[in-house]
């Protein structure tokens, strides 16, 4: 799904109002470590999705994904991957000015 800038706010504004996710956000979103932990794993189970066999099942993605996570060399991946992927990324003028912002007021 390829969403254009002006659409944004209001696919923001769908998702919160969906109340599946809105449940997920409220429990998983509480501080950055959560946020990134949580970020990784949509990210590991997006790529499990795109890689599997047509025909896997969630329950199928859920249990493979689960044995992964009790490995520690994949958990270290996961994570250095992700730092990986952070530190790549830098942030557009508007999220620069919002940091600022927020740093400024808080």
């Amino acid at each position: 799904m390829s969403l254009s800038k002006t659409d944004f706010i209001n696919s923001v504004a769908d998702v919160m109002e969906d109340s599946t996710f809105r449940d997920f956000f409220d429990v998983y979103f509480n501080d950055w470590d959560e946020i990134v932990a949580t970020i990784m794993l949509l990210k590991a189970y997006q790529q499990l999705s795109k890689n599997a066999h047509e025909g896997v099942t969630k329950e199928e993605k859920i249990a493979f994904l689960r044995g992964c996570m009790k490995n520690s060399d994949f958990r270290q991946r996961l994570a250095s991957g992700m730092i990986n992927f952070m530190d790549r990324m830098t942030l557009t003028p508007c999220g620069e000015k919002l940091l600022l912002d927020s740093k400024s007021n808080g």
